[in-house]
């Protein structure tokens, strides 16, 4: 998808709803490995700003934290159809999602059909294993919430 056609699925809504995406992307695997492992994930994000988040917006307020920044890999944000995007130093442009703090469904893709984890766990990088992450509470205590940039390339579907 692109910023467009994100902004237009998710125009007419307001600020503070929920919505799901699917995206999909090449693994991250190690040298060698010839086969093709693709991570489909379908996530629920807020539509808000980070820093608009109780949590943070608290956090600062109280002088726990700093205001939010951008990424050093972002050149600037932008905003398309009153969604908020992020433009890229490499181009790229992705939609910066704070999450519901659910858990994302995942389903891994071995040569384009959907298998079990264990069968592509052998050919992944550490950094696209799942590992244990704070949850919800423990990130609110650092005056933080879950959260993602996803390019926007990667996405399928908004709904």
């Amino acid at each position: 998808m692109d910023a467009v056609s994100i902004s237009k699925a998710l125009e007419g809504r307001k600020q503070g709803s929920f919505f799901s995406i699917t995206m999909r992307r090449l693994a991250k695997t190690l040298k060698g490995v010839n086969e093709v492992v693709e991570k489909q994930t379908v996530i629920t994000g807020q539509l808000c700003d980070y820093s608009a988040r109780a949590a943070v917006k608290n956090a600062v307020a109280e002088g726990e934290r700093e205001a939010p920044e951008l990424p050093s890999h972002i050149s600037h944000s932008f905003t398309e159809g009153g969604v908020k995007f992020w433009m890229g130093k490499n181009g790229s442009v992705y939609l910066p999602m704070p999450l519901a703090g659910n858990k994302s469904k995942v389903t891994w893709f071995l040569g384009g059909e959907p298998v079990e984890y264990a069968e592509v766990e052998s050919f992944l990088l550490a950094s696209d294993k799942p590992k244990e992450r704070k949850d919800k509470d423990e990130l609110a205590e650092l005056g933080q919430v879950p959260f993602v940039g996803i390019n926007v390339e990667n996405i399928l579907e908004v709904r």
